[in-house]
């Protein structure tokens, strides 16, 4: 399993900023990644995003920086504003 793979105990949630729009739940890194990829490339015309550090948007990173229930915020590369959060969390069994 990889960091990206999720766990069966965790839920993945994406929101649109600003306003903190609902956009998908996933029940991996991965998909929770991909529809946020697809929500910057539709909506703000940019596959180009940011870490709120400013590192390059990777799902390694993301994972490093998620905590168990909490939330990283995504940005615009040419911009350097929120274009959307994503947020983990544990649904205990």
């Amino acid at each position: 399993m990889t960091s990206c793979d999720g766990d069966r105990f965790s839920v993945y949630l994406v929101f649109a900023e600003p306003g903190g729009i609902f956009i998908q739940a996933a029940s991996s890194l991965a998909g929770a990644g991909a529809a946020l990829i697809a929500h910057a490339a539709q909506m703000f015309q940019t596959t180009e995003l940011l870490m709120s550090d400013g590192s390059p948007f990777e799902l390694d990173t993301v994972a490093a920086m998620l905590p168990m229930d909490g939330c990283v915020w995504i940005l615009s590369a040419s911009s350097d504003k929120p274009i959307g959060s994503i947020e983990r969390r544990f649904l205990a069994p």
